[in-house]
């Protein structure tokens, strides 16, 4: 691991420019990566796995189509680059995080600058991409998902769901109480609740030590599995740092509530009587790991059951969408 600002800065120097993210790239031709999300990037240089954030969007690089509500004046950003202030906060706690020991998967390095002019679309601001040594980039939401996959597959077993290219959805056909006994419920229900718990812990820790990442930031999917089991938060660009003069609490409490919203929407697709379980699970988990004082870990030998048998369902998962 680099010790120093000037060991991070001399190892960037391996990748002399900007590497963006587009289906016909330049930087191909001295690095290759891994698509991470609509706006960021993996790619296994020198030994280290380093990930790029906001380093193009999607395959199309830089644009500055609007991308998200046109109404929100927050969210017309120059998609695929992240603002140097955004990018200043998020290094800044990232690197006091991974100081405290809460942060040990993501490794701030730097970041990179874009040296083009953007300022006929957002009045002189200075864009970026931020850049981490990581261990892992596994998200809680990819864990989830591999619980959810054997209810997917016998909900469409069962055709008591089907599947929309057009929304990019599943709904539900009618509902189906033979789901509650799907192939793998125990093991699923399990993990979902083993997860929970490590994340409310998290969220704990987190804030004890004064830390939190904002309404904007906390949602399910800015937290991620680390080899040994724990679960880390990531993604602090809007955070804040710990401050004697301002009472935050409201504001933790604010991040809770949109953090357990988006996970029951997670859990909402098909309306499942399972799923609604899941999403009963879950809440309930993270809340009581939240307010109590142990902290949880994933269990790896859990975790190796569900890729084996969600990696066995996909497949069958993808031949009945091939005929949807």
């Amino acid at each position: 691991m680099p010790t120093s600002l000037a060991d991070n800065l001399s190892f960037l120097e391996v990748i002399d420019r900007y590497p963006v993210k587009t289906a016909q790239s330049e930087s191909a031709q001295y690095v290759e990566g891994l698509s991470s999300g609509a706006g960021s990037a993996l790619a296994f240089i020198h030994g280290r796995v380093l990930k790029f954030k906001r380093c193009g969007f999607r395959d199309i690089g830089f644009t500055h189509d609007c991308i998200g509500d046109e109404s929100i004046p927050g969210d017309q950003s120059y998609a695929g680059l992240m603002g140097l202030d955004s990018a200043a906060v998020e290094l800044m706690i990232s690197q006091e995080l991974w100081e405290l020991g809460l942060l040990t998967a993501y490794k701030p390095l730097g970041l990179y600058v874009a040296t083009e002019d953007f300022s006929d679309y957002h009045e002189g601001r200075r864009f970026g991409c931020t850049v981490f040594d990581i261990t892992s980039d596994v998200r809680v939401d990819e864990l989830l998902m591999m619980a959810i996959t054997p209810t997917l597959m016998t909900r469409l077993a069962g055709k008591t769901v089907s599947f929309s290219s057009k929304r990019n959805l599943f709904y539900s056909l009618f509902n189906d109480e033979t789901t509650n006994f799907c192939v793998g419920k125990k093991d699923a229900i399990e993990f979902v609740v083993s997860t929970a718990k490590a994340s409310g812990a998290a969220y704990r820790r987190l804030h004890d030590a004064g830390y939190y990442r904002g309404r904007g930031s906390a949602w399910l999917g800015n937290d991620l599995l680390t080899p040994t089991g724990n679960i880390e938060l990531v993604d602090f660009d809007g955070g804040m740092r710990p401050c004697s003069l301002q009472d935050v609490s409201n504001e933790k409490g604010i991040e809770l509530d949109e953090y357990t919203a988006s996970s029951t929407a997670y859990f909402s697709w098909g309306q499942a009587p399972l799923m609604a379980e899941m999403a009963y699970q879950y809440n309930k988990e993270f809340r009581y790991a939240y307010s109590s004082s142990v902290d949880a870990v994933v269990p790896m030998d859990l975790m190796s059951t569900m890729v084996k048998q969600s990696s066995m369902y996909a497949k069958e998962i993808q031949r009945v969408l091939i005929n949807e």
